[in-house]
C-alpha cells in the first residue's frame, strides 16, 4: 500500500473524469448542439473547479519538495509548463464555449478548434497526471521518512481544504 494514498486516490478519481474531454470532443459532429454545449460546460466545470485547484496544490506544495531533491527548483519546471498549458487550453475552451452558447450551429472551423482544445487538455491532463503520480510520488516515497511524508500530505490537506 502506498505511503500517498490519498493522493494516488486523487489521481485515479482525476483520471476517471479526464476521459469525459475526449468524449466530449468524439461527439462534436454526432450529437445535438445542446449535448455539446452541457459536455463542455462538465468539462469546464471539472477543469476550473477540480483540475487546476489539485494541479495548483500539488505546485505550491509537492513540487518544491521534489526539486530540493533533485537539487534545483527549476527540476519541475516541465510540471509547470503543463499547468500553464492546461490553463491556456482551458482559456480556449471557455473561449468557443462562448461561441456554442451564442450560435445555434457550429461550423466547421469552431468543431475543429474545439475539438483540439478537448484531445489538447485530455493528453495534456493525462501525461502530466501520469508523471506527477509515477515519477514525483514514487519518488517523494522512497526518499521520505514516515513523518516528513505525514507532514507533506498534512499541507496538501491544509491548501486543498482552503480551496474549498
Amino acid at each position: 500500500m502506498s505511503k500517498f494514498e490519498q493522493i494516488d486516490e486523487m489521481h485515479k478519481t482525476l483520471l476517471s473524469k479526464v476521459n469525459s474531454l475526449s468524449s466530449t470532443a468524439d461527439s462534436i459532429g454526432i450529437s445535438p448542439l445542446g449535448d455539446i454545449r452541457d459536455g463542455v460546460d462538465d468539462c469546464i466545470r471539472f477543469l476550473a473547479n477540480e483540475l487546476i485547484p489539485f494541479c495548483e496544490v500539488s505546485h505550491a506544495v509537492l513540487y518544491p519538495v521534489v526539486g530540493e531533491m533533485f537539487g534545483s527548483l527549476s527540476a519541475t519546471n516541465t510540471m509547470s509548463h503543463d499547468i500553464v498549458e492546461i490553463r491556456h487550453l482551458t482559456t480556449e475552451l471557455e473561449k468557443l464555449h462562448h461561441i456554442l452558447n451564442s450560435n445555434d450551429e457550429i461550423n466547421t472551423f469552431e468543431a475543429n478548434r474545439l475539438r483540439a482544445a478537448l484531445y489538447g487538455l485530455h493528453a495534456v491532463v493525462t501525461l502530466h497526471l501520469t508523471k506527477e503520480s509515477e515519477v514525483y510520488v514514487s519518488m517523494l516515497e522512497k526518499r521520505l521518512t514516515n513523518e516528513e511524508i505525514q507532514e507533506l500530505l498534512d499541507r496538501v490537506n491544509h491548501a486543498l481544504s482552503a480551496l474549498k
